[in-house]
């Protein structure tokens, strides 16, 4: 059988379909039936066509499966690429182990140069490593996305995950820096992009964090309201931070999704932004990321890593919270083997956050 005559683009003419497929495997109101927000993450500033970038397996006028694909531009070692995050994959059942997968695979990154994945299901692993993905670190393990928590209120994250015998470094100290000034803006402009140039080797693998590409991602999302801020120095930014408040129930979570600073503003930003969220009376800040980055000054101020107890133990998720899931992996791929004479890719040297891939998002009931 042809694979590939059965494989199209997400469209109007099908778009019934595939909603239909959708509610079946989730529910009614999930995220990817709300065409406004399907348009916007798949049709991103960086895509080379004007569709949809979401693949469909239609088969007999009924959507069977679909792979969602997010066009970004890509930081490879100073030099600028084309990149894809895949971001929502789901097959009927009565097509697994029929190679469709691996059809939708070659479709989706038929003219990417570097593709990376999170939250991929268990059941994908074995088709991303026949297919020459990383998926393991140096120690055989899978590679999962690091997370460092910042407990505001102890008393209230004991009861969150249920064990209020547990002993939290409840830290409020926040120091400020008179070098440097911290402000909120409604947008990224011009001089984020210089701000970008100058940081962006410090960055060696990573989403081209410009002005085009925070406006698309986080002040024109259809559905959150991100805050964003910045740190200058001489009317220059130093460093950038963009942050969504979470509200599930009685709890409030400050979620940093994207960071980025000059080695010397770190600690001043990270400082500034918990004050912020002090204020904003949050229960606990958390951040999310790949690659060797920003471990010590997250330490130095504050942060602890949820590889050990007590941290482990708090929720990934909060919307509704979800005592199961407290980790996420990763994987990625170099597709165009040129770009392994520009530098040697590692977990180490990858960086992605919470916001450049599908993890943030609304998750209407």
């Amino acid at each position: 059988m042809e694979l590939r005559k059965y494989i199209e683009r997400l469209n109007d003419n099908n778009w019934e379909q595939f909603t239909t497929f959708v509610k079946s495997w989730f529910h009614d109101r999930y995220i990817l039936t709300i065409k406004e927000f399907v348009e916007w993450q798949y049709k991103t500033p960086f895509s080379k066509t004007s569709n949809i970038n979401v693949f469909v397996v239609k088969i007999k006028e009924k959507v069977m499966g679909f792979l969602g694909v997010i066009p970004l531009s890509f930081n490879y070692f100073g030099k600028d690429i084309y990149g894809v995050c895949l971001a929502n994959w789901q097959i009927d059942e009565t097509l697994q182990s029929k190679g469709f997968g691996y059809e939708m695979l070659d479709v989706a990154l038929s003219d990417a140069q570097i593709a990376y994945t999170t939250a991929y299901k268990p059941v994908l692993e074995r088709l991303y490593d026949k297919t020459g993905w990383q998926v393991h670190s140096d120690k055989q393990e899978q590679m999962l996305v690091h997370r460092f928590v910042k407990i505001f209120d102890a008393e209230k994250v004991r009861k969150m995950i249920g064990k209020e015998d547990m002993v939290f470094n409840d830290v409020k100290n926040i120091s400020a820096n008179d070098e440097f000034k911290f402000s909120q803006v409604n947008s990224f402009n011009k001089s984020i992009d210089s701000f970008w140039e100058s940081v962006k080797k410090k960055y060696k693998i990573t989403v081209n964090r410009n002005s085009k590409y925070l406006n698309w991602r986080y002040k024109n999302h259809p559905m959150f309201d991100y805050k964003l801020f910045v740190t200058e120095k001489d009317d220059e930014i130093k460093a950038f931070v963009v942050v969504r408040l979470e509200k599930s129930g009685k709890y409030t979570t400050g979620r940093i999704v994207d960071f980025a600073a000059e080695d010397n503003a770190e600690e001043f930003m990270l400082n500034a932004v918990c004050k912020w969220l002090l204020e904003q009376k949050v229960d606990l800040a958390d951040f999310s990321f790949t690659g060797d980055f920003h471990e010590s000054t997250l330490e130095s101020t504050g942060f602890k890593e949820t590889n050990e107890e007590p941290y482990a133990s708090i929720p990934y998720l909060f919307s509704p919270i979800d005592h199961k899931r407290h980790s996420t992996n990763f994987a990625f791929k170099i597709i165009d083997e040129n770009l392994k004479n520009l530098g040697t890719v590692t977990y180490n040297n990858f960086y992605i956050t919470r916001g450049d891939c599908d993890q943030d998002r609304p998750n209407p009931r």
